[in-house]
């Protein structure tokens, strides 16, 4: 290999990393936002802080409703938010509200065991552990 052929594989090794750790960085929560990005609802929750460095996916697989099979302690939290809003609205958007707490029920759950694997920065006290048991 000639020193040219030799710089310009370095230099194409360098390029290709880069763009992989650029293309990782993307997939990333991040705290920034963008200049013309205006999220009232964002900044008031500070969750991009909160879920900073952990990846999109990881994230909203915290919140996916449960499979009964494999969590059924949370299948009975999740359908006890059924029972506990009863609002007058049309089924849809029902539907869609039961969701976003169930959600939100299976999002809390999930994240709060110490030995989770994407750590957040909120742990439950020792009540709210011994009312889960």
């Amino acid at each position: 290999m000639s020193e040219a052929e030799f710089i310009q594989a370095q230099v194409n090794r360098d390029i290709e990393e880069r763009l992989a750790d650029e293309a990782e960085q993307v997939q990333q929560i991040t705290s920034q936002k963008h200049a013309t990005e205006v999220s009232p609802w964002l900044d008031l929750t500070q969750w991009p802080k909160y879920l900073r460095s952990h990846s999109f996916s990881e994230v909203a697989s915290l919140g996916m409703l449960p499979d009964p099979s494999r969590e059924p302690l949370l299948t009975a939290f999740a359908q006890s938010v059924e029972r506990l809003v009863k609002l007058d609205l049309k089924p849809s958007t029902y539907t869609r509200y039961q969701q976003v707490w169930q959600r939100l029920i299976c999002f809390a759950y999930r994240s709060s065991p110490p030995d989770q694997e994407i750590i957040l920065r909120h742990q439950l006290t020792t009540t709210q552990f011994a009312k889960l048991d």
